[in-house]
């Protein structure tokens, strides 16, 4: 899957692939954002496997996991979000929220309830105290995908009706889409093809 060329976000792109390769190591982490930003998905992960091994900077893992959890590979997601969930400086708590965010989709995937509900909770705390929108979707998306298989539809229902909020004051295209979708299929698994 890939995303359309963002021209902008090419420019930091042509200007890294112009310095010296002992210089461009140093600057692993501007390139995953550029890539990612320009819809290079393939860079991304590309990048990432030049990273050293250990922790990663949190918008580096969230960035990382996001291109490998969309492309199925869910384990592998796992363990690079885990890579982005160190102590947060309090600049990056609204990126940590959502890599707890995003891994506890992964986990749900993966049918790890106990992890998927732990990372659940710390995400809506931690998006909570960052009053960030895209982290606030992020985590009520999460917690209507654990309100679904705890077959609580309303609570389903009021967190991805928050999420959405969320999602489109932070114009955040591709949460509104995955959620858009996920409330599309529960509403095909009730019959209620209208809506």
């Amino acid at each position: 899957m890939a995303a359309a060329v963002d021209v902008q976000a090419q420019r930091p792109l042509r200007a890294i692939d112009a310095l010296p390769v002992a210089v461009r190591s140093s600057l692993i982490a501007p390139e995953i954002e550029a890539r990612f930003a320009s819809g290079d998905w393939d860079g991304v992960a590309a990048a990432v496997s030049r990273f050293p091994p250990g922790a990663l900077p949190p918008i580096v893992a969230l960035r990382a996991g996001l291109v490998l959890h969309l492309r199925g590979r869910i384990h592998d997601a796992v363990d690079t979000y885990t890579r982005g969930c160190g102590p947060a400086e309090p600049a990056d708590t609204s990126i940590v929220a959502a890599i707890h965010a995003y891994r506890s989709a992964a986990r749900w995937l993966l049918g790890d309830a106990l992890e998927c509900r732990a990372d659940a909770a710390t995400a809506m705390t931690m998006a909570d105290e960052s009053a960030d929108d895209a982290a606030l979707a992020s985590a009520h998306t999460v917690a209507a995908m654990i309100a679904a298989v705890d077959g609580d539809r309303a609570a389903n229902q009021v967190h991805y009706m928050r999420a959405l909020a969320h999602a489109e004051t932070a114009g955040d295209v591709l949460q509104i889409i995955r959620i858009r979708t996920n409330r599309g299929s529960r509403a095909i698994d009730e019959g209620n093809y209208q809506e």
